[in-house]
């Protein structure tokens, strides 16, 4: 017999699925509801994951002894961080190397900019947040570290999520973006190997050790892992056997051994950033107008510097740059990392946590809007003038009028006008010596011109 409104710490599992399912009926509710505006669906994550914290139904007593309790949260994260590793897993599927690759040249000196101004900007900012953060007695050096991380480094999974549901992650503007995220969240191992050695009072050496260690981690999974797997591929579509279930276990297996090898190496972790996030905190008119103040200063520390270097590299138009300014302005997850990890070294206070949150949460929020303002439509109308569009409908016409000409010619030989006329033509000459299937099988010949399809919605 089951028992209605039973202790939940003995019912495990069924707390476990019940948590899953609230999560995924609010998140889809929301993710619906945002979509009117033309929001991603991790907005309505992040939201509702700030629901279900203690700022909002955390204060309910019955919520927080019944239905997520303290207990129940380890089991929860473990999921959400595999169902995040294997969407960092089918978007690598995603992406098309080659148009990254091609893109290198301009995305090195976009990322630099991309990261320098803004970690510069936010040790500025840590100075200013320190004495918010003096209760702590934090080491000043990891602070400024910490802070710095947060506010400069770009989100790669949200930019990813949000460039696929904006149909732009294999356009030029998503692969370059995408790039320029990459590279980011690779120096942010550096900044992080510094700033957790000096949080735990070891010496800089335990920080670059760490960073030798994922140096060492990418270059066996690209020179060593990455050949092996290509043979692998190779020998079963040599066989017609691509989809070999064997195949398909050991990219699974390498898969969770590469994540098991990062989180030992890393010690980082995602935490339910929005069941941390304490609002409550946030009680004084001085906190929000830093909030205010914190959003503008991260937004023109992102935008401008990583239009100005687009504009310089690229030498596209404004709108191009401006968005792709926007889309690196994207927060969320590796900056919530970074924020963890200092909550869990006790280098950041909540109060610090909340409101660097809600900057994420904002500035994600407004990506979507602006990119559509700005790339959909005045890129859009840019190329209904430039040479690119024109160069392309003349090619369509040309192909239209070939196509043309080709379906006469089909025409004119199911009527058999055409073998008749070569025929005639080949008995005039002493040196023909071609016959009916000759002159048939040079008309098959005829090249075949395929059509051309453009997007007609945005003329």
């Amino acid at each position: 017999m089951v028992v209605l409104f039973e202790d939940p710490r003995k019912l495990p599992l069924a707390t476990f699925l019940m948590q899953v399912f609230i999560t995924l009926v609010v998140c889809k509710i929301l993710a619906k509801l945002l979509s009117y505006i033309r929001q991603p669906q991790v907005i309505g994550q992040i939201i509702a994951g700030i629901l279900f914290g203690p700022s909002v139904l955390g204060h309910i007593r019955g919520w927080s002894e019944t239905i997520w309790l303290p207990s129940s949260l380890p089991a929860f994260q473990l999921i959400a961080n595999l169902g995040l590793l294997f969407f960092m897993f089918f978007l690598g599927l995603e992406l098309d190397l080659g148009q990254i690759k091609s893109s290198w040249k301009t995305t090195i000196p976009i990322a630099c900019a991309s990261i320098i101004f803004p970690v510069g900007i936010g040790c500025a900012v840590a100075l200013w947040f320190y004495d918010m953060n003096s209760n702590f007695q934090s080491n000043k050096i990891a602070f400024i570290l910490f802070v710095a991380s947060g506010f400069g480094f770009s989100a790669f999974p949200v930019l990813a999520t949000l460039l696929n549901s904006n149909g732009l992650l294999n356009k030029p503007i998503g692969v370059q973006t995408i790039s320029l995220a990459a590279v980011e969240d690779s120096s942010v191992w550096v900044i992080l190997a510094i700033a957790s050695a000096f949080s735990s009072g070891d010496s800089v050496l335990h920080g670059l050790y760490t960073l030798l260690l994922t140096i060492a981690f990418i270059a066996i999974m690209v020179f060593i892992i990455r050949p092996i797997l290509k043979r692998l591929h190779g020998f079963y579509l040599r066989r017609n056997d691509d989809t070999n279930v064997y195949l398909v276990v050991i990219c699974f297996l390498l898969l969770v051994a590469a994540a098991f090898t990062t989180e030992v190496m890393g010690n980082l972790y995602f935490a339910n950033s929005g069941l941390r996030t304490r609002l409550d905190l946030l009680t004084t008119g001085q906190s929000w107008w830093t909030l205010v103040v914190l959003i503008f200063l991260a937004s023109i520390a992102k935008i401008l510097p990583v239009a100005l270097m687009s504009k310089l590299c690229t030498k596209k138009s404004w709108s191009y740059c401006s968005s792709m300014g926007v889309l690196m302005n994207t927060r969320g997850i590796v900056q919530l990392v970074v924020l963890n990890i200092g909550v869990e070294l006790k280098v950041i206070s909540p109060i610090i946590f909340a409101i660097f949150v809600l900057m994420a949460t904002v500035l994600t929020f407004l990506t979507s809007p602006i990119v559509y303002l700005l790339y959909r439509r005045g890129v859009d109308k840019e190329k209904l003038s430039s040479n690119d569009v024109t160069e392309e409908l003349d090619a369509v016409r040309e192909d239209r009028k070939n196509m043309v000409e080709y379906e006469s010619a089909i025409y004119t030989i199911s009527n058999g006008s055409v073998i008749d006329n070569e025929l005639n033509s080949s008995k005039d000459n002493s040196n023909a010596n071609r016959d009916q299937s000759a002159v048939i099988d040079n008309i098959v010949k005829m090249p075949i011109y395929p059509r051309r399809t453009v997007n007609m919605t945005r003329f």
